[in-house]
């Protein structure tokens, strides 16, 4: 009964571990969603975002007044104040103004006549005090570093966006590179079985002498070779699949799904539309647009240090055990600081950032042209892959003609077994070829699209 029970547990286990093991099947519409929402590094962006959007909020509020409160407490061993016996001699020499009398009085009379404790305190004391600033002139520091921040929020989320295009369009690439190699290592096996098939034919043709057994030994290496290029697109798939785990975020495995029936080839607008496009959408272009902006609001705060710091301010002191101070009072005005001379720090500071803006500049200058210069051959390629698409198209027609007539040509007695094979793996190529073609040309349409932006 141990052994049986053991049976069934172990049963159990080996169905869970295939079940785990089997390939969840996903179309490429599912697959940007889940990495959208699955994706390390999108994850990490987000939290980019939210830190860029918690400054800006931080920055905010420093247009609002600030409210802030203080208090101590402390042990006084001797709080009491004292005078000693003629500390108040000099009142004497103010009050009379002749030198004998003033010695006389400090001599016989002095004031204080000894030591004694003027004011008797508390051991132990506390003070609090409530303070209220609301700045003034520093409001167009703050609205300077406000919309920094403001432009820091939009360049994060400038690049998030980018990051999940890059993400999406590498696992459109993947989706069309797995199918293309499925497509191959189909149409590799077709190769597989005819060269099998010529091999027997060489052998028994050798065997009858009507042919060299050399040449049946060089048809044994083309199998080999063969061999080998079918394993090399099934360890390319494995390759895909691996990458395209990371780029989803999961751990279970997949496997993509597409109708190839619905990758039709269609057209891109005119070249100048694309173009004009690019220049206005394209990421790169608008990041350094943002940095433009950035560097601009950096300069005119870095100018508007030499503004002198002007608030009003309001505060009320409660004390307690402080002797020779009021028990509670309210203070209100205006507060003014100005650094007047700082050893040229602020014209320095000036100098940096309109550096900062002009590398700026010139950066958003460069991005633009060399987007130009990448989208015109990018459109370029895309038109040649079009008409290699419709060149494979032609030789995939002309291929299915000739398997037409080889497997008519073999029904009639008139062609070999071997002749039908390699007319069926002469065709499974054609059309391996004309899905490469057709995959080349629609990745170049995504790429494109990702260059405007969308």
């Amino acid at each position: 009964m141990i052994h049986k029970s053991l049976n069934i547990i172990l049963l159990i286990l080996l169905g869970l571990e295939l079940s785990a093991q089997k390939n969840t099947v996903i179309s490429l519409e599912e697959a940007h969603t889940i990495a959208e929402k699955n994706n390390r590094l999108i994850k990490i962006l987000e939290y980019k975002v939210k830190q860029a959007e918690g400054k800006l909020a931080e920055m905010k509020s420093n247009f609002y007044p600030r409210l802030s409160a203080s208090g101590t407490i402390a042990y006084n061993s001797d709080p009491n104040i004292y005078v000693y016996k003629g500390e108040f001699n000099h009142i004497y020499r103010d009050l009379v103004d002749i030198e004998w009398i003033d010695e006389l009085l400090e001599k016989y009379i002095p004031l204080p006549p000894k030591d004694m404790t003027l004011i008797h305190g508390d051991h132990y004391l506390y003070k609090t005090s409530v303070n209220l600033i609301q700045p003034i002139t520093q409001l167009t520091q703050v609205n300077s570093g406000k919309k920094v921040a403001e432009t820091d929020v939009s360049i994060e989320a400038l690049e998030k966006q980018k990051a999940i295009n890059e993400i999406k369009l590498g696992i459109t690439e993947l989706y069309y590179g797995i199918l293309l190699e499925q497509k191959m290592e189909a149409a590799t096996l077709a190769r597989l079985k005819y060269k099998r098939s010529e091999y027997r034919d060489a052998l028994n043709a050798s065997e009858e002498g009507e042919l060299l057994k050399v040449d049946a030994m060089g048809l044994k290496a083309e199998i080999n070779e063969t061999e080998h290029q079918l394993i090399k697109h099934q360890n390319q798939q494995q390759n895909y699949l691996l990458k395209l785990k990371q780029l989803l975020g999961v751990e279970y495995p997949v496997e993509p799904v597409m109708n190839l029936d619905s990758l039709y080839l269609t057209e891109p607008e005119p070249m100048n539309e694309f173009i004009t496009a690019v220049s206005g959408e394209n990421f790169s272009i608008q990041q350094a647009g943002l940095m433009v902006r950035k560097a601009e609001f950096g300069v005119d705060a870095a100018r508007k240090e030499y503004i002198p710091g002007l608030a009003l301010f309001g505060q009320y002191n409660y004390n307690h055990g402080i002797p020779l101070t009021p028990r509670s009072y309210f203070l209100t005005g205006l507060n003014l600081e100005w650094e007047i001379f700082a050893s040229g720090e602020r014209a320095a500071v000036i100098r940096q950032r309109e550096a900062l803006l002009g590398e700026a500049t010139e950066d958003f200058s460069y991005q633009k042209e060399s987007m130009r210069n990448e989208a015109e051959q990018l459109y370029l390629q895309t038109q040649n892959a079009k008409r290699l698409s419709t060149a494979a198209q032609d030789a995939y027609d002309a291929r299915q003609e000739e398997h037409r007539l080889m497997k008519d040509a073999f029904e009639a007695g008139q062609k070999l077994k071997t002749d039908l094979l390699k007319s069926e793996a002469d065709l499974a190529e054609s059309e391996a070829e004309l899905l490469a073609s057709r995959v080349n040309y629609l990745i170049l349409l995504s790429k494109m699209q990702y260059l405007k932006g969308n």
